[in-house]
């Protein structure tokens, strides 16, 4: 009998992080920056700076306010809104802690999200649902999980997964919040484990589990044999939503013009977007990260 998937995933999570994916999430880092640099004037950034008084919170409003976050092929999904400020999330990480963070984040949340149908994705915003998972093992990644920690956290996590469908399509801000829902509650799910909460380790297959609710046909978990899911994450440019347009090999010229030009219709001051992609490129101090934030948020 083969382990429950979530025990897969979990022992896919616990795996060392090699410097090589953590610099290909150096660029993911820049590319949601740039993100939240466009939209920071926005209608979502004003409900989010009453939200919080924390960068990392605040940004939940903002990255995917331009549809210019980046973009999973594999399950369809946009990790970086949700994974970002998970990993972000806990202030005294060091920046390599926050690396790795978001790399497990995206491999969890992109897994998921492969396994969902198209059942799924007519009723159901897979970002949200798959999110709760992305925004759970970054923050498990924060704290030091083992596998163990990470079947329970994300079973909790994706035992309230869900982000309908309806009300996504207008201008209200409902595709924000289930961001912010996945961010917080995900993170909770992790603390919860911390401080001793069990889950369900069967949650996703299970008879009465997340499949069985919220999929006709489930698939397999997606995976990238060898290496980590944040890898095949394509970068999209900064005039334009169209995938067809995107980087599978996202390069730092290319990522820092998209800040440059971001950075600008966002209204940030001279030399904001330089000194973002100095410290998401080669800084190594997550207080520099956090203070760029909270500068940029009003936090």
């Amino acid at each position: 009998m083969s382990d429950p998937l979530l025990s897969q995933l979990a022992e896919r999570l616990a795996r060392p992080v090699e410097e090589g994916p953590r610099q290909r999430a150096r660029l993911h880092l820049l590319d949601w920056l740039a993100c939240i640099a466009g939209a920071r004037q926005s209608e979502a950034g004003e409900l989010g700076a009453v939200i919080s008084h924390a960068g990392w919170e605040r940004a939940t409003y903002l990255g995917n306010v331009l549809g210019r976050e980046d973009s999973s092929p594999i399950g369809g999904v946009r990790p970086g809104p949700v994974v970002w400020p998970a990993a972000l999330s806990m202030g005294s990480a060091a920046m390599d802690a926050r690396l790795d963070a978001a790399i497990r984040g995206y491999e969890a949340m992109i897994a998921v999200a492969a396994s969902l149908d198209e059942y799924h994705s007519r009723h159901w915003n897979a970002s949200a649902t798959a999110g709760l998972f992305g925004a759970c093992a970054a923050f498990g990644s924060l704290i030091g999980f083992a596998p163990v920690e990470y079947v329970n956290a994300m079973g909790n996590a994706g035992s309230v997964g869900g982000g309908l469908l309806q009300g996504l399509d207008g201008e209200l801000l409902t595709r924000q919040w289930q961001v912010y829902h996945a961010v917080r509650t995900g993170r909770d799910a992790a603390m919860h484990v911390h401080y001793g909460a069990t889950g369900p380790l069967d949650l996703l297959e299970g008879e009465s589990g997340l499949f069985a609710a919220m999929t006709d046909r489930a698939q397999p978990l997606g995976e990238t044999p060898g290496g980590w899911l944040i890898e095949q994450v394509l970068c999209l440019p900064a005039d334009s939503d169209d995938e067809h347009g995107a980087s599978r090999e996202p390069a730092s010229a290319a990522q820092s013009a998209k800040i440059e030009a971001l950075a600008s219709a966002g209204l940030l001051g001279p030399g904001e977007a330089e000194r973002a992609v100095n410290i998401a490129l080669h800084g190594n101090d997550g207080g520099e990260l956090d203070a760029l934030l909270n500068r940029w948020l009003g936090g």
